[in-house]
């Protein structure tokens, strides 16, 4: 028994570990906020009472124990394209992978569980247009602040569901819409997670992304 506590004891600790590789946000998720976070341009470093953690770009790059120990994942730099149609390719690469991580965390899905029809429940008719109404907004990716545009419409319903997904419920308190995040909102059928503060500043980043990259496929050959 004995054997099988220390063999527990010794797993327990690496199944929180970030990794190299991992992002801002699995990093919270796994290990909490960091007692203290220092950024500078695109490099961010969370400091722990048992490590500290440098990201880059938003993913993790170095980790450093208490220890001394150092774990390290950086790369050469790929080599800078010559041809314009190398260019834009490369830019185009960056902001669709900058899109896809924005669809990502925006469209994560919403908590949720089964209505025991024991628990009052508002209904939304015509769903579709009740969650998100018509058209969408494109965001202006250099400057908006996603932070600021976050409404939670159903945080006075204490569970929450539409004609079109009858048998499920939401907790309103956990659920949001923003217009500045709609452009991107996919799975309209059911509402969408409210994110959190670090969500919402990575979708800010990536904003700029994309509208760095839009700027400078603006000015390159059209592929």
């Amino acid at each position: 028994m004995k054997i099988l506590c220390c063999l527990l004891l010794a797993v327990v600790p690496g199944a929180f570990a970030a990794k190299i590789g991992d992002t801002y946000e699995q990093v919270i998720a796994e290990k909490g906020h960091p007692k203290t976070q220092v950024e500078a341009g695109p490099r961010r470093v969370l400091q722990y009472p048992d490590m500290s953690i440098v990201l880059k770009n938003g993913l993790v790059t170095t980790i450093r124990s208490a220890d001394g120990s150092v774990e390290s994942g950086s790369t050469a730099p790929k080599p800078e394209p010559t041809t314009p149609e190398g260019k834009v390719a490369t830019v185009q690469e960056e902001m669709n992978a900058a899109i896809a991580r924005v669809k990502e965390i925006v469209n994560q899905p919403p908590p949720s569980q089964k209505d025991d029809f024991g628990i009052p429940v508002t209904v939304m008719k015509n769903a579709w247009t009740s969650w998100y109404g018509a058209g969408a907004i494109k965001p202006d990716f250099n400057t908006v602040d996603v932070r600021k545009t976050q409404q939670l419409p159903y945080a006075d319903y204490p569970f929450i569901t539409s004609d079109l997904t009858l048998g499920t419920i939401f907790p309103g308190s956990q659920l949001e819409f923003n217009p500045m995040l709609k452009y991107f909102y996919t799975g309209r059928t059911q509402p969408k997670k409210r994110l959190m503060a670090s969500e919402m500043v990575e979708i800010n980043r990536l904003y700029r992304i994309i509208g760095r990259c839009e700027q400078q496929l603006g000015g390159l050959p059209a592929r």
